[in-house]
């Protein structure tokens, strides 16, 4: 019984901070600066952060041990959004899915970083360029950290 107060108690500070949007939507205002809105619950009596909409969950659903790998998603794509009828249980995997299947993917991407990208004329100018990494990197449109690893000679290339 003791458990049950517990839940209550989460579900009612979460929803005691949160706002009903017209698209049914609840979305939590603690203002901490997260994305998704941090709280504080108690856990195997220790105080932890955790996502609201994470917290909201496993109080709904009576699962404070739900394992670090179950991630719990949003049908309505917003990070706030604590309506239970919004959140599902799922991987790492599924929300990658998710994210894909929505277009929430990053616009750009890099190759693989084992991949070689740049010919041996770019790598040589880098080589022979001079002004700070941060410039040069702009420059040539690469990593500063490349551009450390090319002056060091510890790019896979020329020898």
């Amino acid at each position: 019984m003791a458990n049950d107060n517990y839940n209550s108690w989460v579900i009612h500070r979460i929803k005691s901070r949160s706002i009903v949007r017209d698209n049914g939507c609840i979305e939590y205002q603690g203002n901490n600066g997260h994305k998704y809105g941090l709280i504080s619950i108690t856990r195997h009596d220790k105080r932890i952060l955790v996502p609201a909409h994470r917290a909201m969950y496993m109080a709904v659903n009576n699962c404070f041990d739900l394992p670090g790998s179950t991630q719990i998603r949003h049908k309505c794509d917003n990070p706030r959004c604590i309506n239970i009828e919004h959140l599902l249980p799922g991987t790492a995997k599924e929300n990658a899915q998710d994210m894909i299947e929505r277009g929430r993917k990053a616009k750009k991407y890099k190759l693989h970083t084992r991949h070689r990208i740049h010919d041996d004329d770019k790598i040589r100018a880098i080589r022979k360029a001079n002004g700070l990494h941060r410039q040069i990197a702009e420059q040539f449109g690469v990593s500063i950290g490349y551009v450390s690893k090319i002056k060091r000679g510890q790019s896979k290339t020329l020898v």
